[in-house]
């Protein structure tokens, strides 16, 4: 199943989450990268996972993008998710730049 693409804004909801917010060394695009559905912007070449039930590429459900200096996976990287909408497995792993 292939989920459409909605594009997820990070808003912060309190001052400490604010201050978090933002790269003193990253370009504007980094923390602006997240989203749920569509295909996945892999940072490294990439293959979908396999449904270690099934045995099946899994979907792609999401990425989310580092947030800020001290909230960062890796190098400005991103967390990806996905999803065996059959067997309700799921798999999520960290890749950066």
């Amino acid at each position: 199943m292939k989920v459409p693409e909605y594009k997820v804004e990070i808003i912060p909801t309190s001052d400490e989450a604010e201050r978090e917010m933002g790269f003193e060394w990253a370009d504007e695009s980094i923390g602006t990268r997240s989203k749920i559905g569509g295909t996945p912007d892999f940072m490294q070449e990439g293959d979908f996972p396999i449904c270690t039930t099934c045995g099946e590429a899994m979907d792609f459900f999401s990425q989310i993008d580092s947030i800020g200096d001290n909230i960062v996976f890796a190098d400005v990287g991103m967390l990806y998710t996905f999803v065996c909408f059959d067997c309700f497995e799921a798999i999520s792993f960290v890749q950066s730049g």
